[in-house]
């Protein structure tokens, strides 16, 4: 966008020195409804990005931020959001490279490192993740995203202790989020306290705002537990008895070391 801007800057300057005689405020005129105009598509372009976004069409989304991208590559909410569609999009490691470009170009802040974690975690790099999120916090995020985030990479790593902390932290900010309560319970579940999970998730299952996969993370633990019946029940809330059956054959699987436990 500043490329044209510059040329449209120097036609009308030239057309008010060879027009000395003319009246000026149409020039002006014309150079405001040419800002109008441009000010116009970024909006239109940024809805556009966010209602796609919204719908779960991602590739269109990553399409609709890029452009934005091109017009300011400075702006964070493109950046952060043109990473966010790469991730949700199931390309994690296109999110991770551009925002590794991004940061060696010398952009930074909060926003910046809370999502240049998510997108190495979304690649497989958790150790570099604790770290992206860890600075992200020390630059002045608060946000319980980014502590649950933090949780997240933490159990990668097998560090069921610290997710735990995060997660804390993030329930602090957030009391009775489902989504948090839900990788509590989980990372519980990794470190041997299967009871401590089910009494969690069975909370957050209880909460308005919980999701079939809240449900069916439970029907896990029940079934990892040895409770089968509890774990049918609450596979056909949402799915049908093959379904449930299939589940409960994979949830045999990691009871054997052969699964692995689903995360929201």
């Amino acid at each position: 966008m500043k490329a044209p801007q510059k040329i449209l800057s120097i036609v009308v300057v030239g057309l008010l020195t060879a027009n000395c005689g003319g009246n000026p405020n149409r020039s002006s005129t014309l150079e405001g409804r040419q800002v109008s105009n441009a000010d116009k598509s970024e909006r239109s372009l940024t809805t556009a990005a966010r209602v796609s976004e919204q719908i779960g069409d991602y590739a269109l989304a990553v399409d609709y931020f890029r452009k934005l991208y091109e017009k300011d590559q400075n702006n964070l909410n493109t950046i952060v959001g043109l990473s966010r569609n790469l991730r949700y999009g199931s390309e994690g490691a296109k999110a991770r490279l551009f925002m590794d470009m991004i940061v060696e170009r010398g952009v930074d802040g909060p926003k910046i490192r809370a999502e240049y974690g998510k997108a190495q975690l979304a690649d497989g790099f958790p150790d570099r993740a604790v770290g992206s999120f860890t600075r992200a916090i020390s630059l002045g995020d608060g946000s319980w995203q980014t502590y649950s985030a933090l949780g997240a990479a933490q159990d990668r790593l097998e560090n069921y202790e610290g997710a735990q902390e995060a997660y804390a932290t993030a329930l602090q900010i957030s009391p009775e989020n489902p989504m948090i309560l839900n990788n509590k319970a989980l990372s519980l579940s990794l470190s041997g306290k299967l009871k401590a999970a089910i009494e969690l998730l069975e909370g957050a299952v209880s909460h308005p705002g919980a999701t079939s996969i809240l449900r069916q993370n439970l029907a896990m633990l029940h079934a990892l537990n040895g409770d089968e019946k509890a774990a049918k029940s609450l596979g056909r809330f949402d799915l049908s008895d093959n379904d449930v059956q299939k589940n409960l054959e994979y949830y045999q699987a990691i009871r054997e070391g052969n699964g692995a436990i689903r995360r929201q």
